[in-house]
């Protein structure tokens, strides 16, 4: 993701904005609603200078789909068009319905407004916080529960993380896994229907890493959330992912199950991402 967009997610997150809070289906404030469909529906197409990203991507409730490619291949373009950080040049985002983004009707919903958690490479959380205040701080922002209450649901947050007792300590006292699995807390805290996920274990040791994955594989679909993992690491992908989408120069290489395309991969570039000299003749 681009150092600008990086920051101004990072500004919607400190606040506690890029939440489902931010308004009310139904009311007049809410996007219009274009179908009933539950989970993410997008068709997202933006242009940057020389480089075009065109993909289509469905993700149910409680699926967690795998967005794999090298750098420059577009990954973090995506995420940041479904967070909002930049705008579609064509084509329509859709979040169970609601409409976030559809330049045909100039209908483009803020950040801060979209129902959609983020969780970074580099976790980005507030130093001078502790670890209970870095999970509360967006159920306060959003007034979720009372000031009062804050505490005790960050703390059943962090029990979830299995991150017991960790309430009081500061950032910098965390391993590199903990520190991602508060990160994930403080997301999750606020209910989003879509979970995005940026390289979420691309900053961790063998070990910790290989932890960690089990952890997340566990975890992410409990959630409840369209969740998009991106990353550049098929082993990572493969473990995460129910479903991957593999894009190559901003579009769609290949879909499918992790072992289908381990197995039959459709293009020599699918093919070499898994280990294989050549895609399997069929």
């Amino acid at each position: 993701m681009t150092a600008e967009a990086r920051d101004a997610e990072a500004g919607a997150v400190e606040s506690g904005s890029l939440e489902p809070a931010a308004m009310e289906l139904g009311s007049p404030e809410s996007t219009a609603v274009e179908s009933k469909a539950a989970g993410l529906r997008a068709r997202v197409v933006v242009g940057r200078g020389a480089f075009t990203l065109e993909v289509a991507l469905d993700v149910a409730p409680g699926e967690v789909v795998g967005v794999l490619g090298p750098n420059g291949a577009g990954k973090s373009s995506l995420l940041a068009a479904l967070a909002g950080l930049l705008p579609l040049s064509d084509g329509l985002v859709t979040l169970d319905g609601e409409v976030l983004d559809d330049p045909a009707t100039d209908r483009f919903v803020e950040p801060r407004h979209r129902p959609v958690g983020v969780v970074f490479q580099d976790y980005l959380l507030f130093r001078h916080l502790s670890v209970r205040d870095n999970v509360a701080f967006g159920l306060r922002a959003r007034r979720l529960v009372s000031r009062r209450d804050a505490p005790a649901a960050a703390d059943t947050w962090l029990d979830r993380m299995d991150l017991s007792g960790f309430g009081p300590r500061r950032p910098a006292t965390l391993s590199g896994g903990q520190a991602q699995r508060v990160a994930l807390a403080r997301a999750l805290a606020t209910g989003p229907r879509l979970l995005l996920l940026d390289e979420p274990l691309a900053a961790l040791d063998a070990t910790t890493r290989v932890d960690l994955r089990a952890f997340l594989r566990q975890t992410l679909p409990a959630t409840g959330a369209a969740v998009l993992v991106v990353t550049h690491d098929p082993t990572d992908a493969a473990a995460l992912a129910d479903r991957l989408v593999i894009l190559d120069a901003g579009a769609v290489a290949a879909e499918g199950k992790p072992a289908d395309l381990a197995e039959n991969p459709p293009t020599r570039y699918v093919a070499q991402l898994f280990g294989a000299a050549e895609p399997r003749r069929r």
